[in-house]
């Protein structure tokens, strides 16, 4: 098999996503390691040590960024690059690689990982990231960010699906992690707390791996308790709140998302008579809505074996909004082998917002129509019964706000622990975290374009 296949294939990172998602088991999450003691030193035999390598096609951004750079960085190559010198298909990889390791600021190290499993363990203790051949390591301090093999490549094919073009992304995204960490810039997710919520230590750590293994950090967020939503937020998740947020704490979160900040509400049905006025109120401002009710399936065949409120649904085509605000679906739509289950949810629908030119709205999940929905907690007078196609997902894009974006899941126990291990709701899982990188991507983009490889 050709070595190159490690590096360029699409569906190996599908594949790997899963495998996370389905194969890890709940454990601690680790973040960074915090210790008085000096940072342990990992020896690797350099490679490239009594060689004189220069530069070798770099960009000026990642020249002038390295030239500049007064820290160390960590830079692991799992593969020993001697292997793939004389590929030509992954000739650019190589001399990336090289140049990298020709700035005394970087320090380049290539081992095999099968062959140095202890190393393996001192970058990785916990797993977190999966690593394999292939995957590059960026350390810096305590920050550390990992580059998948199957991102540095990727392919534009015509109508029949041949490949007119191979585009080589290396360079981007391995200046981009240099600094990240250099400068301890990694993006976090904020899960809040203070209303009952879903807590991403304990109800979520299998979740927290894959987003750790994306390059985010989980962290929680009183928000009663700060004066805003800290810069550093890539999102804030809302996870199944038993009450509502306090006006105060909304008026925190619309001067966020007025910045172009990012908002997940994972709000599963609540049998009380709480009433979410002030997530509503924000979720008006992005033209969409949801229902106090509980879905169900009245159909046999679209639900778990004696639970039909484990509905079967389907991931929904976004090709109608994919230029404006990109495609989260088509891939999993093509993802037969595995149905898209979802497990107690309400349902959610999309309404006239006040500037409705400025907002993109549209559904994720929705339900088949034989589905059903009863009157579950909130307002003591809202009594419908739904019936047919209902949404169960749904996001929204605000272009007058710098592009800040809110997702609404019907539900927040999908991505718990139990449900993630029993891998029935892997689809949903897959699409969550689409949506995580749609809101905020974890790559620090710094502009550099992808080569074009004849």
């Amino acid at each position: 098999m050709r070595k190159m296949i490690r590096f360029i294939s699409f569906l190996t990172s599908l594949v790997l996503t899963m495998s996370i998602l389905a194969g890890c088991g709940a454990g601690d999450v680790h973040f960074e390691k915090e210790s008085t003691e000096e940072q342990e030193t990992i020896e690797v035999t350099n490679a490239l040590a009594d060689e004189k390598v220069l530069p070798y096609g770099l960009s000026d951004v990642t020249l002038n960024y390295l030239s500049s750079l007064d820290k160390t960085v960590d830079l692991y190559f799992l593969m020993e690059l001697g292997e793939l010198r004389g590929e030509k298909e992954l000739e650019d990889l190589v001399n990336l690689l090289d140049s990298y390791a020709s700035f005394e600021q970087i320090n380049f190290k290539d081992l095999s990982p099968d062959e140095n499993p202890e190393i393996i363990n001192l970058l990785d203790p916990d797993g977190t990231y999966d690593l394999s051949s292939g995957d590059v390591i960026l350390r810096c301090d305590n920050s550390i960010m990992c580059v998948k093999a199957s991102k540095f490549y990727s392919y534009i094919t015509d109508d029949n699906g041949i490949i007119k073009e191979q585009l080589f992304h290396g360079e981007n995204l391995i200046t981009g992690a240099i600094k990240a960490v250099a400068e301890n810039i990694i993006p976090v997710i904020y899960f809040t707390t203070g209303h009952g919520e879903k807590e991403f230590e304990t109800d979520y750590t299998q979740f927290s791996k894959n987003l750790i293994n994306a390059n985010y950090i989980p962290m929680s967020l009183d928000l009663s308790a700060e004066a805003s939503v800290p810069e550093n937020a890539a999102a804030v998740i809302i996870a199944a709140p038993q009450s509502d947020i306090s006006e105060d704490e909304r008026a925190k979160l619309e001067n966020y998302m007025d910045k172009g900040g990012n908002l997940s509400l994972l709000m599963s049905p609540n049998g009380s008579n709480t009433e979410y006025e002030n997530i509503s109120e924000i979720m008006m401002q992005y033209g969409l809505a949801m229902n106090y009710d509980t879905v169900s399936e009245t159909n046999s065949s679209n639900h778990i074996l004696g639970d039909n409120s484990t509905i079967l649904a389907n991931v929904t085509d976004m090709s109608s909004v994919s230029d404006e605000i990109g495609d989260l679906t088509s891939m999993l739509r093509e993802t037969e082998s595995s149905p898209c289950y979802m497990p107690a949810s309400r349902s959610v629908y999309c309404i006239q917002a006040n500037n409705a030119s400025d907002i993109i709205a549209c559904p994720l999940i929705e339900t088949y129509e034989t589905a059903v929905s009863e009157p579950f907690g909130g307002y003591s007078d809202y009594n419908d019964k739904l019936s047919g196609i209902l949404c169960l997902a749904a996001l929204s894009q605000d272009k007058s706000r710098n592009n800040s974006k809110v997702v609404f899941m019907g539900n927040a126990e999908f991505i718990s622990d139990e449900h993630v291990m029993e891998g029935y709701t892997m689809i949903p899982v897959m699409l969550y975290l689409s949506t995580v990188s749609w809101m905020r991507s974890s790559e620090l983009d710094m502009g550099i374009a992808p080569k074009t490889i004849n």
